[in-house]
């Protein structure tokens, strides 16, 4: 890419009104590189990727070959059920399919555990239990373990096999929940008596930690205002 040297000097034009939907800026496949006494230096290496690009870039950094990397990326794209939208940009997708392609990048790598912190965080519930039917189907495909971390406990349900409960600070394990429902974790058995018995007990495990920590918390305000 040929690098645009700009004028030191001030120029002062009119900004162009952007139409309405429209992106005041838009920024794509820019390169920087700086030379240095070592050789070239690569800062930004063609920005702003497509799904596709996305998901097969990881395997491009393993160093796989280009062919072999893209063939593997378009399974696992169709694999999260995004078929269809290989060369859509992650701002042209919705939150939901925007966790799928960041799915599919972790699980183009065929990791043997996967790790999931608060993934479904920013979803409605809607969406949260739909992604959930996915994760499971791919993760029944795939034999793989994952360990999710969540505050939602109708999806610790819905996707684990045994859930950890944490005690209020300092965190320990307070109970390990063996989930016993079948597989595949259908609306018949999320809506079902047994599936919310376990919410329920689980409710009442953090419902006690989360008591102690507001009567901590309580404590110490009153600390504050007796000894300021």
């Amino acid at each position: 890419m040929a690098a645009v040297t700009m004028p030191s000097g001030r120029v002062d034009a009119p900004a162009p009104a952007a139409r309405p939907g429209e992106p005041i800026l838009v920024v794509e496949d820019i390169v920087k590189r700086f030379e240095t006494p070592d050789g070239a230096v690569t800062a930004v290496d063609h920005v702003w990727r497509t799904v596709i690009d996305n998901v097969a870039f990881p395997l491009e950094i393993a160093g796989m070959a280009k062919a072999e990397r893209y063939e593997r990326a378009r399974h696992f794209v169709g694999l999260v059920g995004l078929d269809g939208f290989e060369r859509r940009y992650p701002a042209e997708l919705s939150g939901g399919m925007r966790q799928r392609v960041s799915m599919a990048r972790t699980l183009a790598a065929e990791p043997k555990i996967m790790l999931m912190d608060e993934p479904f965080a920013s979803l409605d519930e809607q969406t949260r239990l739909l992604l959930g039917d996915k994760v499971l189907a791919i993760q029944q495909q795939l034999k793989q373990t994952t360990l999710l971390i969540t505050h939602n406990i109708t999806e610790a349900v819905q996707l684990s096999d045994r859930i950890l409960v944490m005690t209020y600070r300092p965190g320990k394990l307070k109970r390990m929940v063996e989930i016993k429902l079948p597989r595949p974790r259908t609306s018949e058995i999320v809506s079902s008596e047994a599936f919310g018995r376990y919410v329920a007990q689980i409710w009442s495990d953090l419902r006690e930690e989360a008591s102690r920590g507001m009567h901590d918390d309580e404590a110490a305000k009153l600390r504050g205002g007796e000894h300021p």
